[in-house]
């Protein structure tokens, strides 16, 4: 049986991952008048940069038939340096892209957070969101029926239902929290990153931010990578580095966002104020 604080948790983490994002973006809106159009794109540009893009370079460097997807599978630092770094190229991108290309219009830099609300939110719903969504249905499941033979009924293999019932059984009810808060971070790092390329593309003699994006997202993820290969055994040790690097972030996304709203009043800059 599954413990029912366990799907509480469930809930409250799923609640946070798909209600946060849809509640910064009303409250960015009213606030400061920046476009839904923004955070829809953003939304888009994930999915097809991070969730198409991205694993289809995965599937050919770490899944092929090649000599180099054989040394990515035998070399632990070669697979975690090469998963961080796909990450900060195919997001950061992303991002650029949109910037330079969708936003030609939108100058003003509350329209880089909204589109960061969006980059983040819609990761914050898929990784977490439908996943803590579907963990309820299978747990609701097993219990009422008494264990496994609920999962069964399903037609879900009888190995499959072995490893969900030893993962649901040896997860600490609190780790589902955990999983909240690491969306939480997600969404303050993903904002962070939309002002820096947003500054990039926006801001004269800026573009280094761009790939500066690169490295501070692949210097993120480089931390999870870790955990994820084993290199890292100790997941406390692991979240302390993603929040205390995200906030680091969010400090240099402050100062640049403050610093794009002294160019755009230099009648010198190229910036315009979008009326619409």
């Amino acid at each position: 049986m599954i413990p029912t604080i366990s799907i509480v948790f469930m809930a409250i983490s799923a609640l946070v991952s798909i209600g946060l994002p849809v509640a910064m973006g009303i409250i960015w809106h009213k606030r400061t008048g920046a476009r839904a159009s923004s955070l829809l794109i953003g939304a888009a540009v994930f999915v097809v940069f991070a969730g198409i893009l991205e694993n289809i370079c995965h599937g050919l460097v770490l899944y092929g038939s090649g000599s180099c997807a054989a040394f990515m599978q035998s070399n632990l630092w070669a697979y975690g340096l090469y998963g961080a770094l796909a990450a900060g190229v195919f997001e950061e991108t992303g991002r650029f892209c949109a910037f330079k290309l969708l936003f030609k219009n939108k100058n003003d830099r509350c329209e880089s957070v909204m589109y960061g609300i969006g980059h983040g939110g819609v990761e914050a719903v898929l990784v977490s969101g439908l996943t803590m969504i579907s963990y309820i249905v299978i747990s609701v499941i097993v219990n009422a029926y008494g264990g496994m033979a609920g999962l069964a009924a399903l037609g879900i293999g009888e190995d499959t239902v072995s490893v969900l019932m030893t993962a649901f059984t040896d997860t600490e009810p609190v780790m589902y929290l955990v999983s909240c808060i690491e969306r939480i971070m997600a969404m303050a790092f993903h904002i962070s990153m939309s002002v820096l390329v947003f500054a990039a593309v926006k801001q004269e003699g800026r573009g280094w931010y761009y790939p500066l994006a690169i490295g501070l997202h692949a210097l993120l993820d480089l931390g999870a990578m870790a955990f994820q290969t084993g290199l890292i055994k100790s997941i406390i040790a692991t979240e302390g580095y993603v929040l205390v690097f995200t906030a680091l972030c969010a400090l240099l996304a402050v100062r640049v966002y403050r610093g794009m709203a002294e160019q755009r009043r230099e009648p010198d800059q190229n910036y315009t104020v979008d009326k619409e």
